[in-house]
């Protein structure tokens, strides 16, 4: 029986850049912070992961193919504060 396998960030902007290129169209990624504070509770932290992702990739600024959404304000504020700049959504 084959084993299944779940993509990575990192697998799924390589896979958005690669497709972005070959159909001449920008494709974005919206990437969740789910649960941040039972996360960081757990000592787990989203946060600093996703900002370290989106960097690696040169995906930080406003005019990136990103959108990042987070219910809780505060996991959106602290990665302003640590410099995101992309786009940010807190659904209502």
């Amino acid at each position: 029986m084959a084993s299944t396998r779940i993509a990575t960030l990192e697998e799924i902007i390589d896979l958005a850049k690669t497709q972005s290129a070959k159909l001449a169209r920008t494709i974005c990624i919206y990437p969740e912070t789910k649960n941040p504070t039972y996360h960081r509770d757990l000592g787990l932290p989203l946060e600093d992961k996703l900002i370290a992702a989106l960097n690696a990739a040169g995906w930080s600024d406003r005019s990136s193919p990103v959108f990042v959404q987070s219910f809780e304000p505060s996991s959106l504020k602290e990665m302003r504060r640590k410099g995101l700049k992309t786009r940010m959504v807190q659904p209502g």
